[in-house]
């Protein structure tokens, strides 16, 4: 694009306009141009081609409407050896044809082509329109091509990514159409052995997808996941360390994916997770005290951000499993003390997190028994609280403990309080969802 004259003045003169209806007459202007220029393909080279696909994909962006102008020009651009036109014929499918249904025979064996193709770019590009427009008739004709990328070991780690994402895109499509029987045990391999924590992070957005209500296609799919979090916590490559935080992100995810599923039932999966749940707590109280002793603040908040976000997530997980044995209602415990001390942080965001994750072990199983020690702790930065929506969940956290710790609530006490709540608002659009737990866990479970 830097050498399209046409294009920067284009772009200059719509800048200029001084209101929509002389930006609304300057673009009827270019269209018309357009339109006349397509009336004579065999005249036009290329660069021709790029620069008006180009104008169009910013007319559009605009919000103006162009009709059908243009898709046979970025057919034909598909369609081309070139790279660049290539490109430009994807980048116009991916932005102008986003909201069409159906996309034509042709353009779709233009894609056919270019997956089956030897050039990994090439294919890439094809891979990223497919996953953005795929529809219905794309379904089901490259679907088991797309497939099968994360099953041969010749394809690169690149391509891997890209056809999860397609994958994605067809399960939201027409989940009862996705082979799970097919890819449930090779999904679960790559993300137990592949040592590329990208593709790693892909698989395990994939399975938090797909393998909810079909766990038994994915053959040990939460022992993978336990493994596979053991590696990430302890030994990640370097490469990947975040502000001395292992892959966080990575973290993160596999946490929430272990959250779906019931617990393991192997003694040795058990012990492994308790002592990863154990690392990461640890390594989270490490920087709590920096943060809460009122000395001047050193170094970067990305830091305590990263430890924190696998600790709420710690929370959340352990919460969903009810049926702890002494040794896992310990660490409940223990993380539950870890958590109240965390109030001391300034920042409303951080004291919102912790508070929704000790809500989360106070409604379990003898939550309540774990909350109530700090009960007055709880009832003191209650009246202190000057953030409204903080100031919500401290009233959950104090109406869980009156409805189930004490006998009829204190007068001071009840005169805090007061309803509605809208946490039960936020459950309802899952943010921090408590998942229903009945028959889901292990009785063993650390």
């Amino acid at each position: 694009m830097a050498e399209m004259k046409g294009l920067h003045n284009f772009i200059y003169e719509i800048k200029k306009c001084k209101s929509p209806q002389e930006e609304e007459a300057r673009v009827e202007l270019e269209l018309t141009k357009i339109r006349a220029a397509f009336e004579n393909p065999k005249k036009l080279k290329g660069y021709d081609r790029k620069k008006y696909m180009y104008k169009l994909i910013m007319i559009y962006l605009l919000g103006h409407k162009i009709a059908v102008v243009g898709f046979s020009e970025a057919l034909n651009l598909v369609a081309s050896a070139k790279l660049r036109e290539k490109l430009t014929g994807y980048l116009y499918f991916s932005i102008v044809m986003l909201n069409t249904a159906d996309l034509t025979s042709s353009v779709i064996e233009c894609m056919r082509q270019d997956v089956c193709g030897r050039n990994e770019l090439v294919t890439s590009i094809a891979l990223n329109c497919i996953a953005i427009v795929a529809g219905p008739n794309i379904l089901g004709i490259l679907q088991p091509t797309i497939a099968n990328f994360l099953v041969l070991s010749e394809i690169s780690t690149l391509l891997k990514k890209k056809a999860a994402m397609c994958l994605l895109k067809f399960f939201r499509l027409a989940p009862e159409k996705f082979p799970h029987k097919l890819l449930g045990g090779q999904l679960v391999g790559v993300l137990e052995a592949t040592a590329d924590l990208g593709l790693v992070g892909c698989i395990t957005s994939l399975l938090q997808t797909v393998a909810p209500g079909n766990l038994p296609d994915y053959p040990g799919l939460v022992d993978a996941a336990i493994t596979r979090l053991h590696k990430t916590v302890t030994v990640t490559d370097p490469a990947y360390v975040y502000h001395l935080v292992p892959a966080p992100w990575l973290t993160v995810s596999l946490l929430r994916l272990l959250r779906l599923f019931p617990a393991s039932s192997d003694p040795n999966m058990q012990a492994l997770l308790q002592q990863v749940l154990n690392t990461i707590c640890e390594r989270a109280a490490q920087t709590a005290p920096e943060r809460v002793s009122g000395q001047p603040f050193r170094g970067k908040l990305s830091f305590y951000h990263c430890n924190y976000a696998a600790l709420f997530e710690v929370a959340q997980l352990v919460a969903s499993y009810d049926n702890l044995t002494q040794a896992g209602q310990k660490v409940k415990a223990n993380l539950a003390l870890q958590l109240v001390g965390m109030l001391e942080a300034n920042g409303p965001t951080t004291k919102w997190s912790v508070l929704n994750a000790l809500l989360a072990l106070g409604q379990t199983r003898l939550g309540t028994d774990i909350l109530e020690p700090h009960r007055e702790t709880f009832r003191i930065r209650f009246k202190t609280e000057p953030n409204a929506t903080v100031l919500q969940i401290y009233k959950e956290i104090l109406d869980l403990l009156d409805e189930e710790c004490l006998p009829p609530p204190s007068a001071e006490l009840a005169a805090l309080h007061v309803t509605p709540s809208v946490m039960d608002e936020q459950d309802e659009h899952g943010f921090f969802a408590h998942e229903d737990r009945e028959g889901r866990h292990s009785s063993d479970e650390d």
